[in-house]
């Protein structure tokens, strides 16, 4: 970010929830919005986005979100609740998103292995992305400490793999 606003080039972090911050930088500007219903609705404004040149998509949504929300209490004299969950849509793929002519996502998967670089190589291909950030790591699939692994996947087929916080950056 920072090598971006030193070459005059400005950066909005846009950030949907209602707990997370993004941490705070001198010249960025902030749009928060608290559900992903609204960060989905503002990035499908093509005049929020016209004038993007790069989106680095860097979310850590989950694939599927409440069915229907409700703003009043919950009766807490029943006994048992339940939940239905819907497929949310990838962000991605909306048109205003796609018509950016930069475009950067992550995955993160639980390893180095044949079929989790598959994943990410579809992130690429099927998205029309620039780049992918992949990075694995068990811990956060319910497994005992690991090392994680870095590697940006290009549509050129090069790989830049991460050995060290200092070559991130200098990309």
């Amino acid at each position: 970010i920072r090598q971006l606003l030193e070459r005059g080039i400005s950066v909005s972090g846009l950030c949907a929830s209602h707990t997370a911050q993004l941490p705070t930088c001198s010249g960025v500007e902030y749009i928060h919005l608290p559900k992903f219903s609204d960060f989905q609705d503002w990035l499908a404004q093509e005049k929020n986005t016209k004038n993007f040149d790069g989106i680095f998509h860097l979310a850590a949504l989950s694939d599927y979100g409440v069915s229907r929300e409700i703003e009043i209490k919950i009766d807490s004299s029943k006994a048992k609740l339940d939940l239905e969950f819907v497929q949310l849509p990838k962000l991605i793929k909306l048109p205003s998103v796609r018509k950016i002519p930069f475009k950067m996502a992550c995955k993160y998967t639980d390893a180095n292995t044949r079929a989790s670089r598959q994943k990410a190589c579809h992130l690429l291909n099927d998205n029309k992305l620039d780049m992918v950030f992949w990075n694995w790591g068990k811990e956060s699939f319910g497994h005992a400490q690991t090392t994680n692994g870095l590697l940006f996947l290009q549509t050129d087929e090069n790989q830049i793999v991460i050995e060290s916080k200092n070559q991130i950056a200098s990309l």
